[in-house]
This record gives structure tokens, C-alpha cells and sequence, in this order.
């Protein structure tokens, strides 16, 4: 399944193994070797499509939800996410898995609460910066490597343009209300992690302190 590929789906196998690596895909940087993902020429109606979903993203400014993360070798673990733009999310992942994801000031942190160890990165140099921008913009600064339309689903493939090789966002919403269901965030080498979304709610006001340790 490509970066780009297939449906963002439920996968059915539910595992421990790799967890940390499945979150640390959120955070690591690609490889700078690697060439960009392909872009492609964007007709009328793509642009028509990509204005509705700029227009969509931007109005989510706070979102909780639900989700489910599911590695490329069907390794799944779950928890809760909240997300205020700009710049705030915080995944927390239910036990076994003892980790949390927090963005906030610029920075993405992961906690091992096992271990006590932590590992930042700037969020700028994380495909989820485009998502949590004050402003998100399809054009520009980032680029649309992929439009596809399925049976009431729209699936978009983004990267950063002067940065292509630090990874790319694969956003799939439902269509034509649109509605973030999925997110994919994928390497040079095609290793993908997934997120699916349920019970969303957004428009919700969330406690600060949700994105401190």
C-alpha cells in the first residue's frame, strides 16, 4: 500500500508489538537521500475540491476524537486524541502502551511513561505542522501530490514543498459533506502509520493543561 494508495481502513489484528515505533513514525524526519514524492497537475475540479477542504481543515480549530493506529504490519493500538490549532495535540494511548504524544510551543514530545524517557523533535519537522498550522494551506508552502476520489470518501496527499523528503500527510475525509475521518503519515521507504477517527466532536473547548505532561 503506497503513501498515496489504498483506502485508510480498520485493520482487524490488534498487537502490542512496536508500539513505540509506531509513534515514533509521527516523529521522525525522512531521510534527506530520499526524492520527492511525484506531483501531479491539478485540474478545475481538483482545485474546486482542494479549496472546500482548506476551507474544512481551517474550521476545525479544536477537535477530540477517538482513534485507532494501525502500522503497516496491522500492529494496532488505541486511545484518545485532542487537537487545537494552532500548533496543540496530544495523543494519549490506552494501556498496555505506556506512551503520549503531546505537541505544543513548537515542539513534539514523546513520553514513555515506563521508561520515563522522552524524545522531542520541532513540529516543523513533522508532516502533522501542516495539519496543526494557525493556517492550513494547500498551495505554497505545501504541496499536493495526490487528489482521489472514492465512493463518498476524498483522499489528499500533501508534503512540504521546500521539504518533500521529511514525510508526507495523507488526509481522507468523507465527501461530498467533508468530515476528517483518517490520516496517514508516511515514510520515503513507504512505511505508513494510520490513524482512524470516530466518535469526533469538534468546536469543543478543551482544558489547557490537556497538552502538558
Amino acid at each position: 500500500m503506497s503513501a498515496q494508495g489504498e483506502v485508510l481502513k480498520r485493520y482487524p489484528q490488534r498487537g502490542l508489538g512496536r508500539r513505540h515505533a509506531l509513534a515514533l513514525a509521527v516523529l521522525t524526519p525522512l531521510a534527506a537521500c530520499q526524492s520527492a514524492p511525484p506531483t501531479r497537475t491539478l485540474g478545475g475540479e481538483d482545485a474546486a475540491e482542494l479549496a472546500r477542504v482548506e476551507a474544512y481543515l481551517n474550521s476545525l480549530r479544536t477537535l477530540h476524537a477517538r482513534f485507532e493506529q494501525v502500522s503497516s504490519n496491522g500492529t494496532m493500538n488505541v486511545g484518545t486524541l485532542w487537537m487545537q490549532r494552532p500548533g496543540h495535540l496530544r495523543l494519549q494511548y490506552e494501556p498496555p502502551s505506556p506512551l503520549t504524544l503531546i505537541a505544543s510551543n513548537g515542539t513534539l514530545l514523546l513520553y514513555n511513561a515506563s521508561t520515563e524517557a522522552t524524545t522531542t523533535m520541532p513540529l516543523s519537522r513533522s508532516p502533522l505542522g501542516i495539519l496543526l498550522a494557525d493556517e492550513v494551506t494547500l498551495s505554497g508552502p505545501v504541496t499536493v501530490t495526490g487528489v482521489r476520489r472514492l465512493p463518498g470518501q476524498l483522499q489528499v496527499s500533501i508534503v512540504r514543498t521546500a521539504e518533500p523528503s521529511q514525510g508526507s500527510l495523507t488526509l481522507l475525509l468523507t465527501a461530498p459533506a467533508l468530515s476528517l475521518r483518517a490520516l496517514r503519515i508516511a515514510d520515503a521507504h513507504g512505511q505508513a502509520t494510520d490513524f482512524r477517527l470516530f466518535q469526533l466532536h469538534s468546536g469543543v473547548n478543551i482544558d489547557p493543561s490537556i497538552f502538558r505532561l
